[in-house]
């Protein structure tokens, strides 16, 4: 049964009390004045935009699927504007407008809520739905007979183990545990099951003869209840419906055990157990809780003891990917979009609803060496790069010096320096140290090995040592130079240095 059924077995005067009670105000309307019926002169329902302050002449129609809303009716509204000084008018009905009817509310600007939008939002906005109190077909057993009957009862209400709110916080809960960032409620809907209420009589001989009486409840799922659970007649969820004729007997079968294990004493003798059907409620057994996450739809079953029994989720399509993020799809260890940003690339990841868990920029290598050219304002032919990351790291080759810069994904150059090439020297080690950003030499000169410190201004340090004293203290300045971290060749490429 849906939120249109449900709303079409109230009575009209019913229905009028629901919109007024719980439509109205979503719409930031208060309700001045009920006056629907035969002399109502066109307003069912007088109201308040607490927004604007205007008055709205509100008529309300409980018409079957099959039956339209007439361009009668919208005159009615009309001249109910007139009557009762409104400035606005407002239809709500089950049905829908028929084609004279909406050219006529759109010509005079009559706002209108259709069965689709009304069902939409008792949905989206969990209005509270009337239970109906239409009459049901029940299966019963009557005392003193083997048979089951069917005949018609009215149902006394619905028992909510699991409060909806309650149960929207475990489906949410159970959703960021799987990964999604922001899930959107897109409704509530809940599977009701038959909650029997029986009134038991047992007898026994313990001594004499004695009996007691106690009312319990049983639910379709075998879960039994003392006495009556509290019962309401209104939710604010979507409701279908799920009977079966085994449940009921099912349901006897239980309460007789559980009466019998219960309240007749150990060592009874010759026990009877009546039972009367008390009272026939539902129970709302399962919720389907349903969500928008990122590019697809969920839905999250959560049963009346708040544990998730199942979870739906859409297809992740790269057309969904694509659509919505455009760029390039890459599927391998989940989805990556690669969007062209012209001199950057963008990259982003996304988790298995389709949402952006992580963001990536990289600056194009291209780009990279075009910003490297103007930032030293040469353009050499020897060109190389290195990808770090985001980054990238440019040496421009020029006059025997290595132009190195380290443009960021932003495209900005945040590391520079320039240092002469090894190749241009002489001697017997040569490599950069990271600290100095410079060019180490090591060569022999007149019996002494000598350690240089070359930047692009030229030598700016140079150390001295007798070779012969380094061999006498049984060391060789190579060892001494490698100990010192002020002199030591830490890398051959000077890619590294930035």
């Amino acid at each position: 049964m849906g939120v249109l059924d449900i709303l079409t077995s109230l009575s009209s005067e019913e229905f009028e009390k629901y919109v007024a009670d719980y439509v109205l105000p979503v719409l930031g309307l208060r309700v001045h004045n009920v006056v629907g019926g035969p002399y109502d002169r066109g307003c069912d329902i007088i109201a308040e935009d607490t927004r604007f302050g205007s008055r709205v002449c509100v008529q309300v129609k409980r018409y079957s699927p099959e039956r339209k809303v007439t361009e009668k009716d919208v005159r009615n509204v009309l001249f109910g504007m007139e009557q009762h000084r409104c400035d606005r008018g407002l239809i709500v009905t089950t049905s829908d407008l028929n084609g004279p009817a909406l050219s006529l509310a759109r010509q005079y600007r009559i706002d209108y809520i259709n069965g689709a939008r009304l069902a939409r939002m008792v949905e989206e906005q969990l209005i509270p739905l009337v239970m109906p109190k239409a009459v049901v077909a029940a299966v019963h057993q009557e005392e003193g007979s083997h048979e089951a009957v069917e005949r018609e009862v009215r149902d006394d209400g619905v028992f909510i183990p699991l409060g909806v709110t309650n149960a929207v916080e475990v489906a949410r809960a159970y959703l960021k545990s799987k990964g999604a960032l922001h899930p959107q409620l897109g409704g509530v809907s809940a599977l009701l099951k038959r909650l029997y209420v029986f009134k038991a009589k047992a007898s026994y001989k313990l001594g004499r003869r004695r009996s007691e009486e106690a009312v319990i409840s049983v639910d379709a799922e075998g879960e039994v209840y003392e006495g009556v659970p509290p019962l309401i007649n209104t939710v604010n969820f979507y409701v279908e419906y799920e009977t079966s004729r085994e449940d009921y007997y099912s349901a006897r079968e239980i309460a007789i055990r559980y009466i019998t294990s219960r309240i007749v004493p150990e060592g009874a003798q010759d026990i009877k157990i009546q039972l009367k059907n008390h009272a026939l409620a539902w129970v709302a057994a399962l919720y389907a809780i349903r969500f928008k996450v990122g590019l697809v739809d969920v839905v999250v079953h959560v049963d009346k003891k708040g544990r998730v029994v199942k979870m739906e989720r859409g297809r992740l399509t790269d057309d969904l990917v694509r659509g919505a993020y455009g760029g390039e799809v890459v599927r391998g260890d989940g989805y990556k979009v690669r969007l062209d940003q012209g001199n950057l690339v963008e990259e982003l990841k996304l988790n298995e609803f389709g949402e952006v868990v992580a963001r990536a920029r990289a600056v194009k290598e291209s780009y990279a060496v075009e910003v490297a050219s103007k930032f030293f304002g040469i353009a050499g032919e020897d060109v190389r790069y290195k990808r770090e990351g985001g980054a990238v790291k440019v040496d421009i080759f020029l006059n025997g010096h290595h132009h190195l810069a380290k443009v960021d994904e932003n495209g900005e150059v945040v590391d520079y320096v320039v240092v002469p090439d090894a190749e241009i020297y002489e001697g017997f080690e040569k490599g950069y140290n990271i600290r100095m950003r410079a060019l180490i030499v090591k060569t022999v000169e007149d019996g002494e090995e000598v350690v240089r410190v070359v930047t692009s201004e030229g030598v700016v340090d140079e150390k001295r040592a007798k070779r012969s004293l380094l061999r006498k203290i049984g060391s060789s300045l190579a060892g001494l130079v490698k100990k010192s971290e002020e002199y030591s060749i830490d890398r051959a490429d000077p890619l590294n240095l930035i």
